[in-house]
Order: C-alpha cells, then structure tokens, then sequence
C-alpha cells in the first residue's frame, strides 16, 4: 500500500456472508463500503488550461486488479500474489458458551 498511486478509504456498509463452504461457514463474503477518501499520488492528477481535471492516465496510475484467489492483473498482464496469513481473531468460537 506504501508504493500505491491511489487510494479510496472507505466505511464498511454491510458485510454478507455468501456460499457454504466447509462446516456450514460462508465459503466468502461480500463486502460494501461507502467511499469516505479518496487519495491520489501528488502529480497524478493533472489540470487543463482552465483548471478542469483530467482523466487519470492508467499508464502513470500502474494500477492491480483482483481476480480472485490468489490471481491479479495489471496494466501489463495477469500474475499471482500468495494470501497473507492472519491470525483469528481473539474471543469465543462457534458453539461455545461466551
């Protein structure tokens, strides 16, 4: 994210648990989020005569999709990036009295 060109923080709005996955989990969960920031490199938006801003020219903006798993692309083609691993979070599981 340090190296990132742009950047939108945003404010989870709901967070849905689709599929079935292993142990009646969801197998993955959509996420909505309202937009709150939106962070631009300096220099990467440009300004016209008149002071209109510009489109974003995507060769200067070097941007990476998700395709899904561990699949991205970007301006140049597709490649692969290892899941981080995180720890679960703290508290109690599914079954047990809290």
């Amino acid at each position: 994210i340090a190296e990132a060109m742009a950047a939108l923080e945003c404010r989870l709005v709901h967070a849905i648990p689709l599929g079935e996955g292993r142990a009646g989990r969801p197998s993955v969960t959509l996420v909505l989020g309202e937009v709150t920031l939106f962070w631009l490199a300096p220099g990467l938006a440009q300004r016209d005569a008149r002071g209109r801003l510009l489109p974003l020219d995507p060769a200067r903006l070097a941007s990476i999709g998700r395709l899904g798993g561990i699949a991205y692309t970007d301006t140049e083609g597709r490649f692969e990036m290892a899941r981080p691993i995180v720890a679960p979070a703290p508290g109690p599981t599914r079954g047990t009295d809290a």
